[in-house]
């Protein structure tokens, strides 16, 4: 796993606190010669880099840790979270403020330039697709194309269509990846009789639909083991197949 999907996993907040901990490691032995301004100004670039690899949110708790740590390690008394002059009081506030609004500035630009890369790979997938899709008079060809490319963009381990047939029994129509479970086909077929998704977050329910869309392998198939998500796919005609 790299760095960046890790960050993603663990929220950045290891980030934050390994940072954080590891600079004022260093910081320490230096706190009798500089004065506390010149420690507050070293954690400003130290929270705008954890905003730029954990986001807004770590960045916040490493700004707030960094504020304790400086108050804690640095500031006299040592040890104590309280402090010896007034003055500091205000310093540690100006720079709680400081740090906060720089990692979350950097954050939200994280988060912009995310959503951009992301809105750039789905119109380059989405001309791919209908290029193919045009040019290609294989019926087969394209679905094994298709399911590549999903399987590419979901960074999946396995992706199957599956399609209904005249008596509504679904078969794989196209895969790419690992080879299917043992429960796969029986999950499918759960999917087409029922109309719902398995392994989806469940959706906060509304009026409009009082019914689950979505439920858990567990409850789909008590004795089967289920490990990805099956989507139904639902056309005017009626569902035509699984995901």
């Amino acid at each position: 796993m790299d760095l960046k999907r890790w960050l993603r996993w663990a929220g950045g907040y290891p980030l934050a606190i390994g940072a954080v901990a590891l600079l004022t490691a260093l910081c320490v032995p230096f706190r009798g010669d500089l004065p506390v301004q010149t420690f507050m100004l070293i954690y400003v670039p130290l929270i705008v880099g954890v905003a730029r690899l954990g986001g807004t949110r770590p960045s916040a708790f490493a700004a707030v840790l960094s504020v304790a740590c400086v108050d804690f390690f640095l500031v006299e008394p040592y040890h104590t979270l309280t402090v010896s002059r007034p003055t500091e009081w205000i310093a540690l506030v100006v720079f709680l403020a400081v740090a906060l609004i720089a990692g979350q500035q950097t954050g939200q630009l994280r988060d912009r330039e995310s959503a951009a890369q992301r809105g750039e790979r789905e119109l380059a997938l989405l001309n791919k697709v209908a290029f193919r899709m045009v040019s290609d008079k294989s019926v087969d060809s394209t679905l094994e194309f298709l399911v590549s490319q999903v399987t590419g963009a979901m960074r999946s381990d396995r992706t199957a269509l599956y399609l209904c047939d005249s008596e509504n029994v679904p078969s794989v129509a196209a895969a790419s990846g690992k080879d299917a479970s043992a429960d796969e086909a029986d999950f499918a077929r759960w999917v087409v009789q029922n109309g719902k998704a398995i392994g989806l977050q469940p959706a906060m329910p509304t009026g409009a639909e009082p019914r689950p869309v979505t439920v858990s392998g567990s409850e789909a198939l008590a004795d089967k083991l289920c490990d990805g998500v099956y989507l139904p796919l639902q056309t005017t005609r009626g569902l035509e197949g699984v995901l």
